[in-house]
């Protein structure tokens, strides 16, 4: 509902300014005496009392920045409930990503002596996005490589690339 008018007020006042299609639907909830103005009339009335032009003009300009009000109101309030998913979620990441550092340390302190180790690889093809892969995060990756090196410093670390979609050259920093 945009709004219930009471007896003296007017709708449709819209229509009576422009040929557009009518925004609006009206629904009698009482018995009511009505008097319908069509454009003409109103292009008459207003000439020649130009209070009832201005008194309709003031009405519409009201409830245009009722609605406004409203629809700024209900755009926040939606804002407020995205922020609220965006920062669950990213919360839900940070939380992830750091039982993840957590698992790559024990796992680097487990095998980081093993003689069969040659070189460390810590993610396959970062830089290439394909599949149902979650987009590559560039400062957890600088994470992993950090958390990698500074607890072996001995073993190289490997990092892929795509040939055929790339140019090789992040992969090779």
């Amino acid at each position: 509902d945009i709004a219930e008018l009471g007896a003296g007020k007017f709708f449709g006042e819209i229509s009576l300014l422009d040929t557009e299609p009518r925004s609006a639907d009206v629904t009698a909830i009482t018995d009511c005496i009505l008097l319908q103005l069509d454009q003409e009339d109103f292009s008459v009335v207003s000439h020649r009392y130009n209070d009832v032009a201005r008194g309709i003009m003031r009405v519409l300009l009201g409830r245009l920045r009722s609605q406004n009000t409203k629809i700024i109101q209900e755009l926040k309030e939606r804002e407020k409930h995205l922020q609220a998913l965006v920062d669950e979620r990213t919360r839900e990441l940070n939380l992830k990503n750091e039982k993840l550092l957590a698992y790559m340390e024990a796992l680097i302190k487990r095998y980081r002596n093993h003689p069969a180790l040659l070189y460390w690889q810590i993610e396959n093809e970062p830089f290439l996005p394909f599949g149902i892969c979650p987009p590559f995060d560039v400062e957890f990756f600088e994470k992993e490589v950090a958390l990698l090196k500074s607890l072996d410093a001995e073993h190289p670390l490997l990092v892929t690339d795509s040939g055929e979609l790339s140019v090789w050259f992040r992969a090779a920093k």
